[in-house]
C-alpha cells in the first residue's frame, strides 16, 4: 500500500534527522574508515526501503543502482591511500546522483531532454530546501504523530537515563576498551556544540536531498517557449566543430611519426630526449580530451537542425572529432608508458591514466549513444562505468601496485621514484616489509624507516578510523618488530 503524503514528510525528516546525528557520530573527527561505511549502508538501506513503499518511484534499474552503493560504502572500510579514498567519495557521489536521475526519468515523457547526474543533483538540492520552506506541512505534524506513543517513549528513556548513566561508569571502569567507545560516543563537549550542530544539520539536509530526489519528482524550471528557445544552428555549429577539427587534424598529423617510429624517432629523428617527450604531453593531452567532451555534449545539447541532412553532417563533423581525441589518447598513452617504464610509477601518473582510460570509453560512447539520439544511455552508461572503475581500484590496490612496482625496480637496479617508498599507506606496508629481505644499502634502510614512520604516526585509533587495509598493516609490523628484535637494518 502506498503511504500517503503525510507518512512520507515524516519517514523523510526522521530518516534525514537520524542520518544527521548518526554522521556526527560515525564521521566528524575520525577518518573516513569503517564508521562512513555504517553510514553509507545505513543511508542506502533506508533509501531502498522508502523506495519500497513509493511504486512510482521505482524500477529494476534503480534497485540495482544500490549494489554499487553497497560496495562503495565497503571499500571505505577497506583501503586506507588518500587519492583512493577522494575517488571513492566521488564514486559514492556519482551513485547516489544515478539513483536520484533515474527517479526523474520516470517522470519524464518521451522526447524530453533527459536530465544530466548535476542537473538531477541540482534540481534535488533546491527541491529539497523548497520541501522544507514550503511542502512539509508543519501544522498537521504534531497532529499526525501519536502523543500517548511520544509521552510513553519519553517517560521511558527519563526513567532508563540514570541507571544507563551509572551502569556506564561502572562498565567504564571495568573495561578499558569499553570506556573508550563510550567516551567516544558520549563526548559532550559545550565549546564544541555548535561544531557537532553543524555537522549534524549538513549530514542531516545531505540525507535528505539524497531521499527527496529519489522519492519526489523535481520540478523543472520552466522553459520561456520552443519558439524563442536560443539554440546552435548548423553553420554555427559546423564553424566551432570545423574550426577545431582542423586544429586537432593538424596536431595528430604532426604526430604521426612519434606514434610510429618509436623510441628510434624521438631520440634520434626528433631529436628530443625520451624524458623531454613524455614529460610535456600527456597531461595536456588528456585535458584536451577532457575539455573536448563536455563542448561535444553542449554542442549536442544545443544544436537545433533545421533539416534532416544537418543531423547526419553534425554527427560527422562531431564523429571526426572523438576520432581526433582518440589518437590522441593513444598519442598520451604511448608517452605515458614510454615514461613509466623508464622511471615508474606514480599515484599521478597511475590515477592519470585510469582517469585517460575513462575518457576514451566516454568519448567512443558519446559517439555511439549519444549522438544516435540515445541520451539516458549515455548518462548511465557513462556513470556507471566510473563507478565500476573506482571500485576496480579499490580491488587493484593502487599503492601496493605502485610500491610492489618501484621495489621490483630497486631490486633490480632500475631508476624508480623514491618519494613511493618514504610515506608508505596502511595499504602498501604488506609489501614493502615482505621486500624488505631482498633490499639492501640505501633501499633497505629508506624502506624500514618508512615502516617505522607509519607505526609512530598512527597512535591510537578508535573502531572509527577502522579498515581492514590498517588492521593487515598493523598485524605486518608487529610481526616484523618480533622478528629483528629492535636490530635497525643496515644503512
Amino acid at each position: 500500500m502506498e503511504n500517503t503524503k503525510k507518512e512520507t514528510d515524516l519517514e523523510i525528516l526522521f530518516a534525514a534527522g537520524a542520518a544527521g546525528i548518526a554522521g556526527e557520530l560515525l564521521i566528524v573527527d575520525a577518518g573516513w574508515g569503517l564508521g562512513a561505511s555504517l553510514w553509507v549502508v545505513g543511508l542506502s538501506t533506508v533509501g531502498l526501503t522508502l523506495k519500497g513503499n513509493w511504486k512510482a518511484s521505482q524500477n529494476t534499474f534503480t534497485q540495482f543502482l544500490f549494489i554499487p552503493l553497497f560496495v562503495l560504502a565497503i571499500c571505505l572500510g577497506w583501503r586506507d591511500a588518500l587519492f583512493l579514498k577522494i575517488a571513492t567519495v566521488i564514486g559514492l557521489i556519482t551513485a547516489l546522483g544515478l539513483v536520484i536521475q533515474s527517479t526523474q526519468t520516470l517522470f519524464l515523457p518521451k522526447g524530453v531532454h533527459v536530465p544530466g547526474l548535476f542537473t538531477s543533483g541540482l534540481r534535488s538540492f533546491f527541491g529539497f530546501t523548497r520541501y522544507l520552506k514550503s511542502d512539509v506541512d508543519w501544522s498537521s505534524m504534531n497532529s499526525y504523530v501519536d502523543k500517548s506513543t511520544t509521552t510513553s517513549v519519553l517517560r521511558g528513556v527519563f526513567i532508563a537515563l540514570p541507571f544507563l548513566l551509572v551502569f556506564g561508569v561502572l562498565l567504564a571502569s571495568a573495561d578499558e576498551n569499553f570506556g573508550m567507545l563510550l567516551g567516544g560516543m558520549i563526548d559532550i563537549n559545550l565549546t564544541k556544540l555548535p561544531g557537532q550542530l553543524i555537522s549534524v544539520v549538513f549530514f542531516a539536509f545531505v540525507a535528505g536531498v539524497f531521499l527527496y530526489g529519489s522519492l519526489h519528482k523535481l520540478k523543472a524550471r520552466k522553459q520561456s517557449g520552443s519558439k524563442s528557445q536560443a539554440g546552435l544552428s548548423m553553420l554555427e555549429a559546423g564553424i566551432v566543430l570545423g574550426l577545431i577539427n582542423l586544429m586537432f587534424a593538424t596536431f595528430v598529423l604532426m604526430q604521426m611519426g612519434y606514434l610510429f617510429g618509436g623510441v628510434h624517432y624521438i631520440e634520434h629523428v626528433a631529436d628530443i630526449s625520451l624524458k623531454q617527450y613524455t614529460r610535456r604531453g600527456f597531461f595536456e593531452l588528456v585535458t584536451v580530451a577532457a575539455i573536448a567532451l563536455p563542448l561535444l555534449m553542449g554542442l549536442l545539447r544545443f544544436f537545433k537542425p533545421e533539416r534532416r541532412e544537418h543531423i547526419l553532417q553534425f554527427n560527422m563533423l562531431a564523429g571526426l572529432q572523438i576520432a581526433l581525441l582518440l589518437i590522441m589518447l593513444i598519442s598520451a598513452a604511448q608517452r605515458m608508458m614510454l615514461y613509466t617504464s623508464a622511471y615508474g610509477i606514480t599515484e599521478l601518473r597511475l590515477y592519470s591514466s585510469v582517469f585517460m582510460i575513462w575518457i576514451a570509453f566516454v568519448l567512443g560512447w558519446f559517439g555511439w549513444t549519444a549522438l544516435r539520439g540515445y541520451a539516458l544511455e549515455f548518462v548511465r552508461g557513462s556513470a556507471m562505468v566510473g563507478v565500476l572503475m573506482v571500485i576496480g581500484l579499490n580491488v587493484m590496490n593502487p599503492d601496493g601496485v605502485i610500491v610492489q612496482s618501484n621495489l621490483n625496480r630497486a631490486i633490480g637496479g632500475k631508476t624508480y621514484d623514491e618519494d613511493s617508498l618514504k610515506d608508505l599507506s596502511a595499504d602498501a606496508i604488506p609489501i614493502a616489509i615482505k621486500a624488505l629481505p631482498l633490499l639492501h644499502g640505501k633501499e633497505r634502510h629508506m624502506v624500514f624507516t618508512s615502516v617505522n614512520t607509519y607505526r609512530k604516526e598512527q597512535g591510537v585509533e578508535g573502531w572509527r578510523d577502522w579498515t581492514y587495509s590498517k588492521h593487515v598493516a598493523d598485524v605486518e609490523v608487529k610481526t616484523m618488530l618480533i622478528n629483528i628484535q629492535g636490530r635497525v637494518p643496515d644503512n
